[in-house]
């Protein structure tokens, strides 16, 4: 896809006026959080030396670039050096020189060309002027006149050159508000992040170990920590989902019955990842919540088959007939079930947009549960009941053994018996109480909040902050030291890191890092102590700041789940005019703004 993308921008690039600033493509800024962001910290006297700084975050991110399985490294917040030339105009005037002439003889200093080329029957050789500007030495030696006996006037006789940060700076990170340098890695998607993460820190050991001490590493985020406690919850919850299974089918049929049963749970999860795999998929949060969602079906196969089969066995059939008559008998009616339930989830996998590439793995994972236990069912299970199911001793009531052999049901099949007995005296009453089943769930239902993809329950949530297009990055950073003040007078805020002058390193999967070199604009991550304190906090410092700060435009947002949204509802207006759509937007701008449930509108 982006190879088209870069030969368009390459055609359109033929078009463009002379003088317009050369196109660019990056592939990089999709929607995918970094798992690794760390800040360099200046812990020394005086004002922290950005280009040191700088320096010492581009020797990290060649170091976390080694780690097998990073797929991008990047620097966001240093400062470009530069060497800056001061030279008093007098001197240049009475020299018979203006600023152009001096800045194209520096130009022609730096040479690159190649001189010419050795050639021999092996090889050939090219050979280059070493001639390029690195140093400081190098500029102050550029030559400017030479005098008649041989003597050269050079830069450094009438110029200070010194290597100086370029002003004013594209972009400055603030953690916790003090200055810093913030190195963002993110790994490959075949990559474990627990393998991943221990390399990374181990070469974060290893470059602080080198270093002065003066500059401090410290990590701002670390996506490892939240894998390891999502991945643990959904298996906490598989684990006692599966629990809660096996308890049922132990007391209903019987701690034998229960394990031949149960045996279905492993073996369909193991055939369901297997599947995954094929289909080149991989397991994250929303292939276990498709496997979580399919626990309460993946045994319903098992149950019936075992059942058949030890009703054949106590029946006084051997174990091979029982289970070849059981397996004839079932295969139909089970694949009918089976068919409807993947019919069923099939419009969640065929799901178009953004919004099935996101849910569509937990249709996929269901399908494959259910298809997987329907095989497993009449196959392994079949036969395993076959083998150790035994046959069941009839005991009465009063002597039947629980763990053996289940509950007793027959007092609840006869009052079943006396139910359905009653419904087929009186449909209409039958029928009543059948459909006020659902009308209740859907008035309940009809009282609850409706959201596709819910905000989700982390402990850190994103601001971003406008200021007028005239703003500067100065001004811009003041302002977002005001509005953290604000913040921070909550005692459930732990940390506050902002980047202005761009978007700030994504930190969550469908956060989009669309703004750059934009100097009214900041981007921050507000980390609390708990997602209960994201939720509580998010509407109260949207109106606060709202309020307190009306020279800038915030939008205080938790993160939600669902593919990249930049606002809940937006307008395109299409036309020729460039004029004339600024002119429309506004209108329409104005217009929403009025509304009284609508924060903030802007017009790009």
């Amino acid at each position: 896809m982006f190879s088209r993308v870069r030969t368009k921008i390459e055609e359109a690039a033929t078009q463009l006026p002379a003088g317009a600033l050369e196109p660019s493509v990056d592939d990089q800024l999709v929607p995918v959080a970094f798992t690794r962001i760390v800040a360099l910290l200046w812990q020394g006297e005086g004002e922290p030396p950005l280009g040191v700084m700088t320096r010492r975050a581009e020797d990290l991110a060649d170091q976390l670039r080694s780690v097998a399985g990073t797929e991008l490294v990047r620097v966001y917040g240093g400062a470009q050096e530069e060497i800056s030339v001061d030279v008093d105009g007098d001197e240049l005037q009475f020299l018979g020189l203006s600023v152009g002439a001096l800045a194209q003889r520096v130009a022609a200093a730096d040479s690159r060309r190649p001189a010419g080329a050795l050639r021999s029957d092996a090889s050939t050789l090219l050979i280059e002027v070493d001639g390029a500007i690195d140093n400081l030495d190098r500029v102050r030696a550029i030559p400017l006149q030479i005098a008649p006996d041989g003597t050269a006037l050079r830069l450094g006789d009438i110029a200070r050159v010194e290597r100086a940060i370029e002003e004013p700076v594209k972009a400055i990170g603030l953690v916790d508000g003090q200055r810093a340098v913030l190195v963002g890695a993110r790994m490959g998607v075949d990559v474990r992040v627990g393998p991943w993460a221990e390399e990374v820190d181990s070469r974060i050991d290893q470059f602080t170990a080198h270093d002065g001490g003066a500059i401090a590493i410290e990590t701002i985020f670390d996506q490892s920590e939240y894998t390891r406690a999502r991945l643990g919850e959904l298996m906490t919850s598989l684990g006692l989902g599966a629990l809660v299974v096996m308890a049922v089918v132990l007391l209903t049929m019987g701690w034998r019955l229960a394990l031949l049963v149960g045996a279905a749970l492993p073996l369909t999860a193991a055939a369901t990842l297997f599947g995954v795999l094929l289909l080149g998929g991989q397991i994250h949060q929303m292939s276990i919540f498709g496997m979580i969602i399919a626990m309460g079906l993946l045994i319903d196969n098992a149950i019936v088959v075992v059942d058949e089969i030890r009703k054949r066995r106590a029946a006084g059939l051997p174990a091979s007939e029982a289970v070849e008559q059981t397996s004839a008998h079932l295969r139909g009616p089970l694949f009918a079930s089976t068919l409807t339930t993947v019919l069923a989830f099939a419009p969640i996998v065929l799901l178009p947009g953004p919004a099935g590439d996101f849910v569509g793995y937990i249709g996929i994972s269901v399908i494959l549960a259910i298809t997987s236990s329907y095989f497993l069912s009449l196959t392994v299970i079949a036969a395993l009941a076959g083998r150790y199911g035994g046959e069941v001793q009839t005991s009465d009531a009063t002597g039947r053994n629980v763990i053996a052999h289940g509950l007793d049901g027959r007092v609840l099949s006869s009052r079943f018996r006396a139910a359905m007995e009653t419904g087929l005296k009186r449909p209409l009453l039958a029928m009543a109480v059948a459909a006020s089943i659902p009308i209740l769930g859907f008035g309940i239902g009809s009282q609850l909040g409706r959201s596709f993809f819910p905000p989700t329950d982390r402990d850190m949530f994103d601001i971003q902050v406008w200021l007028p297009a005239d703003a500067s990055i100065q001004r811009t950073v003041d302002a977002v030291q005001r509005i953290e003040d604000r913040i921070r007078s909550y005692p459930e805020v732990e940390r506050v890191h902002w980047l202005a002058g761009g978007s700030f390193p994504s930190v969550y999967y469908n956060l989009v890092m669309n703004t750059i070199d934009t100097p009214s604009y900041a981007r921050g991550v507000i980390v609390v102590d708990s997602a209960e304190s994201t939720e509580r906090l998010v509407p109260l410092l949207q109106r606060e700041i709202d309020r307190g700060f009306p020279e800038a435009q915030a939008v205080v947002r938790s993160f939600g789940q669902g593919p990249p949204i930049e606002a809940d509802v937006q307008y395109r207006i299409f036309g020729p005019s460039i004029e004339r759509l600024q002119e429309l937007g506004e209108e329409l701008r104005l217009a929403l703004q009025s509304h009284p449930q609508i924060l903030h509108t802007q017009v790009s």
